[in-house]
């Protein structure tokens, strides 16, 4: 009698066994370096999950070489994890525009923020310039979203995942490429939002990943 196997439409969908993702971490919990690296991403393909690369911090050409070297180490599928939020989207083939400036903020944002510090009694302070690093969310005097878009096409990495924002800007491409498309949410509006725009799968995230898609917990 063979061993029950968990299988969904997802996992024939990519080419995997089991329905296992790897979360595409950036740099978390202050260590300035990502998380999910070519190695990690690698290991959890080979083991029959999908390893997802996380790719915010890394340039273009760092992002290359990463998803270069998952391919050297497994031949089994994986993906890729960007921020496509509009403070970090600039078009394709660009990679030099200025930093995203605060004051563009939505103003519903900036409000939301100042009304949820209030509620829990925090002092809001203004963040000091990130160091021009690897592990820096936004490198001084660039932005790369559009421009890993670009190497994710040129390289036909078979996965895309949008941590943050709307695919839509991108989702014919990356679907003309046969790159399947994830989205990460929050809440029932983002999770509408990102469908409309093109999203194969939808994924509900809670504030428990780092709280960048909302206030809504899941597991915890």
């Amino acid at each position: 009698m063979t061993r029950p196997t968990l299988r969904t439409e997802f996992c024939d969908r990519v080419g995997i066994e089991y329905p296992v993702i790897l979360a595409g971490m950036g740099p978390v919990a202050g260590t300035g370096e990502p998380v999910a690296t070519a190695e990690l991403a690698a290991a959890v393909s080979a083991a029959g999950g999908l390893g997802v690369i996380g790719g915010v911090a890394y340039s273009p050409d760092e992002l290359r070489a990463q998803i270069r070297k998952v391919r050297s180490l497994t031949a089994k599928p994986f993906g890729f994890d960007v921020l496509l939020s509009s403070i970090f989207r600039i078009p394709f083939g660009s990679a030099s525009l200025p930093s995203p400036d605060r004051s563009e903020l939505p103003k519903e944002q900036v409000d939301a923020i100042q009304r949820i510090a209030a509620e829990l009694d925090i002092e809001l302070l203004e963040a000091p310039p990130e160091p021009n690093a690897m592990g820096s969310w936004v490198p001084p005097g660039k932005s790369w979203a559009g421009s890993q878009i670009e190497v994710i096409l040129e390289e036909q990495v078979p996965v895309f995942a949008s941590g943050l924002g709307s695919p839509g800007p991108f989702a014919d491409a990356l679907r003309a490429n046969g790159t399947t498309i994830l989205s990460l949410v929050g809440n029932v509006r983002a999770a509408q939002q990102v469908a409309h725009d093109g999203a194969d799968y939808v994924v509900a995230q809670g504030t428990e990943a780092g709280g960048h898609t909302g206030r809504i917990g899941t597991l915890a």
